[in-house]
This record gives C-alpha cells, structure tokens and sequence, in this order.
C-alpha cells in the first residue's frame, strides 16, 4: 500500500513538472525564450535593456537580440539582402533601405521643430538642428575656422583645395566662395536686390547697402589721413584725396600708401 502511494506521488509529481516545462506562455519577442510567469518574463527583459548578451565574433561589438546581431553580421560579409525596388541598389539593413527609399520620393518626413524644415534622414535633420544655436562642432584642419555643419565644412574645404574653384559662365572671372560669385554675378545685371528700408535705394550688394545706410545717420568711420576731416562714406573720402592731390600738388605714391592703408 506504501508503495503505491510513493508510486502515485511520483507519477503526480512527474506530471506537474511535465506541466510545467510544457506550459510556457510569456515569451521573450528578443531571443525567443519562454517562462511560466510573467513576472519571470519582465525580470528577464532587464537583461536586455541592460545587457546585450549576443557578441559579435567578428569585431566584439555587442548586441541586445538575435535579429540586431544578424543584420550587423551583413556588414562583415557585404550580403546586402534587401533591395531597392525602384533602383538595382542593394542595402545590409531595412532602416538603411528605408533612408534610401526616400530619395526616390518627396516625401521630408522629419521636421525641425524650430523652422518646420523637412529632412529626408534624421541625422541630416540633426545636422541642420546646429544653424539654430551657437555650436561650431565641425572645424577646419587647415586654417581652424569652425562651422555649424559639414556641409559648410565642405564647402569652405573646396577654397583650400583648389583656391577659386567657383567660375563665373560670363566672363570666366573666378572666386574662392560661391556667395562672391553670386555678388559678382550681379554686375552683369541690372537687379539690384538689396534695398535700404529708409529711401528704397537699390544695391548690387549687401556691403554696398551697408555704406550707404551711414548717410541716414551721423556716424562718419572714413577719416582722411591729411586734413582728418570724416565722412559717412568711402566714396565721398576718396573723392577727397582726389581733390587733394589735384590742388595740393601731393606725391602721387604718398596718396596711394594712404588708399592702400584705409582698404579703399
């Protein structure tokens, strides 16, 4: 009679355990593992959000699933299993695919929040994000100036590579900046789209509006180097060193020296 009892025990005992390897219903969306509580689940979570147990053998780099080590792995072997359905490009990765998707649209799915200014990737969104503060993270090896952006970067790179890379189609002249060239560009016109705001005046260029803007106030910077009268324009000081080389009968490389020496 003991021994059946032992016997039922046993078999009871089996089964629950049976029971309870079988039935598993929480599982793990990451690796897949299952448990029997959910509380089991959640402690089990932890271990991804704080650890990334799946390793690379490759480089050593750590992964927190299965699925984020395999596409990794795609960039050691250049597999690149998913394709551009418009274009024969192929990517490592789905979020790379999807960047490059957007090219073939015009669609600008990430928006500044300070300028509502649509970017088709978010790192050229974070990138444009620096125009609206004061950082300068990306500087110039050459000569250390800082810029906001590596497309500015870039940009001023092109003057240390090639010197004046940018030609005007008109007369061929050459410039180290696109903006001087766009100012240059304007002498060939009529359009004069700098305006002053008191007397509708219109300038070839923002420098040039600038200077004019002094005759609408009393401020006088242009001072002559000979009789130390000032005036609000350079226009109007040059004016004067001619008439005082005219009437005064002063050295002619005495005046230039001085031209030279105010920037006029």
């Amino acid at each position: 009679m003991q021994s059946k009892n032992i016997k039922t025990k046993f078999c009871r005992s089996s089964y629950l355990k049976d029971k309870m390897e079988v039935e598993k219903p929480f599982r793990c969306l990451i690796c897949q593992k299952t448990f029997t509580l959910y509380s089991n689940l959640n402690e089990h979570m932890l271990f991804h959000v704080v650890q990334k147990p799946f390793k690379c053998d490759m480089c050593q780099k750590h992964f927190s699933s299965f699925s984020y080590i395999q596409k990794h792995i795609f960039a050691h072997t250049g597999i690149k299993p998913f394709k551009c359905q418009i274009c024969p490009k192929a990517f490592s990765g789905p979020s790379i695919l999807k960047v490059h998707q957007l090219s073939h649209s015009d669609e600008r799915p990430y928006k500044c929040p300070i300028c509502q200014k649509g970017f088709k990737s978010l790192s050229k969104l974070k990138t444009h994000q620096f125009i609206h503060t004061e950082e300068k993270l990306f500087k110039c090896q050459i000569c250390e100036r800082e810029f906001s952006s590596p497309r500015y970067l870039k940009k001023h790179l092109s003057i240390h590579a090639s010197g004046k890379p940018f030609k005007c189609e008109i007369c061929l002249k050459e410039f180290s900046g696109f903006s001087l060239l766009k100012v240059h560009q304007l002498s060939h016109s009529d359009e004069r789209p700098f305006k002053c705001p008191i007397c509708q005046k219109g300038f070839k260029s923002l420098s040039k509006l600038k200077l004019h803007q002094l005759v609408h106030t009393e401020e006088k910077p242009f001072q002559c180097q000979i009789c130390e009268r000032k005036f609000s324009s350079h226009r109007y000081l040059k004016n004067t060193y001619q008439f005082i080389l005219v009437k005064k009968h002063l050295n002619v490389t005495c005046v230039l020296k001085i031209l030279v020496a105010c920037q006029i």
